[in-house]
């Protein structure tokens, strides 16, 4: 794993993105999704294909994505699984902190262990015209990941360290069923309900010395659990030579449970001192994401030569959300207060372009970008995120009997991330931070006609 080094650099103002090429671009590729039934049409994957969510089939694992995809899968259903794992990780960060009470601040920082990999598990059957299925899925990488810091700085004339230790832990699976029909010839409707458990544990340990004859060592566990529950709608248009597809979600209805415990050791030379608790505050329900919308489209240009091409916009968010702070201007006291999260629109466009070469060999090109921006705030802090995600994926798919095939491929993916935070109560800090990483994926999947 290599060194990731964070620099204390003087902060720059972020340039704004332009968000008027970017609604332009999405336009643009919206339009082409509808003029793409005036061609032929090729089955293909589409996870090669820049991860569709709304055409071409995948086997069982449509069951997770459009449910109208379901009526399109040959013989009486299939069972399948997709499974992806990043074998690489490259982190780079850029900081600039201003402290109320740190001069010459010193970083350097780095990612000592990371693992992330997702799966998809599904299994659909079909009687007639309508399809049944269900499904298991971990909806994004889970992840493992260790993150080490370490600061030296000035802080009231003396000389201060700090080395501070974070392990991240995400799990988030989710059950889905759906079901589809065939309304009338090359039109299919589905609906799909998405339950889902989510649980993100973060652990902190800090140790603090300065020349004063102080030294701190703080540990804490702040544990976010919730279940969600999200309604779809799909549609599919499908002719011999030609597919268009549309998924409507109703955003995620979520419970949420967070806990906060700590321990805190504070050896001073006047008054040492140790306090440990927790925190729980009682559970709250929260609209965390509203409506989105997914279009897309496939064409086939030559025999040899087959298009996709789609576009997903969600709708801005409001909620609230409870916060814990804890710190030295807190007296060591933990705070729960209500956060509020303002989510931006976030855009996302992706497609490919898919290569049969044989009836059971097909080769796929595809890639995408998405945007996403948010912002947490309260009388405590204030947090502004936003990051944005190119990537590019090359997968092949194989056929080995009628409604059976295997999916085996990589990605990689670029993502550019800036967080501003401001914390007024814990420590009078501002941070400004940018980060980009490098990840490679690799991706195997296989569905097995019923």
């Amino acid at each position: 794993m290599p060194e990731n080094k964070i620099q204390n650099t003087p902060m720059v103002r972020r340039i704004p993105a332009k968000s008027g090429v970017k609604k332009a671009l999405f336009t643009a590729i919206l339009s082409l999704t509808f003029t793409l039934l005036a061609f032929d049409y090729a089955d293909a994957g589409a996870y090669s294909l820049g991860k569709l969510k709304s055409v071409t089939s995948e086997g069982a694992v449509d069951v997770l994505r459009n449910p109208a995809l379901m009526t399109v899968i040959p013989g009486g259903g299939a069972i399948g699984i997709l499974a992806v794992y990043s074998p690489y990780y490259y982190l780079h960060s850029n900081n600039g902190s201003l402290f109320s009470d740190f001069t010459y601040p010193s970083f350097r920082a780095r990612q000592t262990a990371r693992q992330a990999a997702s799966f998809d598990l599904a299994f659909c059957s079909k009687s007639g015209k309508s399809a049944f299925g269900i499904g298991v899925t971990t909806n994004d990488l889970n992840r493992v990941s260790r993150y080490r810091e370490k600061l030296a700085a000035y802080k009231s004339g003396y000389y201060y360290a700090s080395d501070v230790s974070v392990t991240e832990m995400n799990f988030t699976p989710s059950f889905v069923a759906s079901y589809g029909f065939e309304v009338s010839s090359g039109h299919s409707i589905g609906f799909q309900i998405n339950v889902g458990y989510f649980q993100r544990t973060t652990g902190t340990t800090a140790n603090h010395f300065d020349l004063s004859w102080t030294s701190t060592r703080f540990k804490s566990t702040d544990k976010e659990t919730k279940i969600a529950t999200e309604l779809g709608f799909g549609y599919l248009y499908k002719n011999e030579d030609s597919q268009a597809g549309l998924l409507l979600k109703s955003g995620k209805f979520s419970v949420n449970r967070p806990t906060y415990e700590y321990d805190l050791i504070k050896m001073d030379a006047v008054f040492p001192f140790r306090r440990k608790g927790e925190a729980r505050p009682s559970a709250f329900f929260a609209y965390e994401s509203t409506i989105s919308i997914v279009a897309g489209g496939h064409k086939k240009l030559l025999p040899e030569i087959g298009i996709a091409a789609e576009g997903e916009i969600a709708m801005p968010a409001t909620y609230t959300k409870k916060d814990f702070f804890f710190g030295e201007n807190t007296c060591y006291t933990v705070f729960k207060k209500d956060s509020t999260v303002n989510r931006d629109p976030s855009i996302s466009i992706r497609g490919g372009f898919d290569f049969p070469l044989s009836q059971s060999f097909t080769v796929n090109l595809g890639g995408g970008f998405s945007t996403e921006s948010e912002k947490t705030g309260s009388y405590m802090k204030e947090i502004k995120y936003t990051s944005d995600t190119y990537y590019g994926v090359l997968g092949f798919d194989i056929g080995f009997s009628e409604g059976s095939v295997i999916t085996i491929g990589s990605q990689i993916s670029s993502t550019s991330t800036s967080y501003s935070k401001f914390y007024s109560i814990i420590d009078s800090s501002y941070n400004l931070q940018y980060k980009r990483t490098l990840e490679l994926y690799s991706f195997l999947g296989i569905s097995l006609g019923l």
